[in-house]
């Protein structure tokens, strides 16, 4: 999959199983962590096969996966005043603050989806 395509499909897979803030699944079951809501991290991890298939651990491939780069960037162009160096940080960042519904974040994913 393209970073484009990835990032559609986690921001279709937070639309269908929720959004998740503070942790990359709300669920930290055997299988619960499949479909439960998922952060930004989260949900990248599981459409791209990056969560381990235990847990639902997200590896550290993630972390620098040209999905969450484009992602972060999106966000620091997006959101005033949020500009943070690091991706991860800029990610986490923005997908926990309080203000930042499920809808801001699929937004953003789809916005970083059609960036160029």
């Amino acid at each position: 999959m393209t970073p484009e395509e990835i990032l559609a499909k986690a921001a279709e897979d937070i639309a269908i199983h929720g959004h998740a803030k503070e942790k990359f699944y709300s669920s930290t079951s055997y299988e619960g962590w499949q479909t439960a809501p998922a952060c930004a991290l989260g949900a990248i991890a599981r459409v791209t096969g990056y969560a381990s298939k235990s847990q639902g651990i997200v590896r550290e491939e993630i972390f620098e996966s040209e999905a969450a780069k484009k992602l972060a960037a999106t966000i620091r162009g997006k959101v005033d005043g949020f500009s943070v160096a690091d991706d991860y940080q800029t990610i986490t960042g923005y997908n926990d603050h309080k203000d930042t519904t499920a809808e801001d974040m699929i937004l953003a994913m789809k916005e970083a989806a059609h960036r160029g």
